[in-house]
């Protein structure tokens, strides 16, 4: 292929529409698990001044920190929607195009 140009092969874009879905749906089991865990322990901080204090923080902390993670493996899958959209709408395009010289060809 010469400079300039470029060529958009559907498969590839298919396949790599798999590999985030894959990563999205690996991020969000591994967020499920983490959450079982950091919710799951209880308090052991105790419940004095000095833990409710830590607790608080604790809290405000693994909650972003976890809403941080969803939101990635959500907009992972939405990078694997849009992928998964593109190579389809470049089939459809290339389809298309085929029909239009096609009957072009037919009519000279």
């Amino acid at each position: 292929m010469g400079s300039g140009q470029f060529r958009i092969r559907p498969e590839s874009l298919s396949g790599a529409s798999e590999q985030f879905q894959r990563s999205s749906d690996d991020l969000a089991q591994a967020l499920q698990t983490l959450q079982a865990k950091v919710l799951g322990a209880g308090s052991p901080w105790g419940r004095d001044e000095i833990g409710s204090v830590f607790a608080e923080a604790y809290a405000e902390c693994s909650a972003m920190g976890l809403q941080a993670m969803q939101h990635l493996a959500d907009q992972l899958a939405s990078i694997a929607e849009g992928l998964q959209q593109m190579g389809q709408n470049v089939e459809s395009a290339d389809q298309a195009g085929q029909t239009a010289f096609d009957q072009i060809r037919s009519g000279l």
